[in-house]
């Protein structure tokens, strides 16, 4: 009897790790403060948490690139705490305008992200637009309580 239990023991003891290796959770990216950076850099940050299904909480200032996440995660796996707040402006490299950047940012918002901006009189972009434009988070995801968010995962 003792060899049998041991023997159930030991198969569950092997198993484990082996399913443990399999169950991945989805990632939660908690933004509490983001100055932004490279476009390309954040692309690939967003389309990791997009393709594993991850969330993202807005909870402080996401500024530049960070803001892509409105592009590139499903807006309703995004969402903002009181403190969430948006800031927008055209691209730039090496402190330099840049057209095909301002492009990329302009094609990957959605709609009522752009339709914001023409509305703070950036008119497209192909217009320079160095000052920031502020927007509450929640203007285009949802709010959430982050107690929630987490203690549902």
């Amino acid at each position: 009897m003792h060899r049998l239990i041991a023997a159930a023991l030991a198969l569950v003891m092997l198993a484990a790790p082996v399913g443990a290796k399999e169950i991945e959770t989805a990632p939660t990216l908690v933004i509490h403060f983001s100055a932004g950076g490279r476009l390309l850099e954040f692309a690939e940050k967003y389309n990791d948490i997009e393709e594993r299904g991850g969330r993202v909480v807005i909870d402080g200032l996401c500024i530049s690139a960070c803001t892509l996440v409105l592009g590139l995660v499903t807006l309703d796996r995004v969402c903002a705490t009181p403190r969430g707040v948006f800031a927008f402006h055209s691209a730039t490299v090496n402190d330099q305008f840049s057209l095909d950047g301002t492009g990329i940012l302009w094609a990957m918002m959605p709609e009522q992200v752009r339709e914001f901006f023409r509305q703070q009189g950036w008119a497209g972009p192909d217009q320079e637009h160095e000052h920031l434009i502020f927007a509450d988070a929640t203007r285009f995801v949802q709010p959430c309580d982050v107690a929630k968010r987490f203690a549902s995962q």
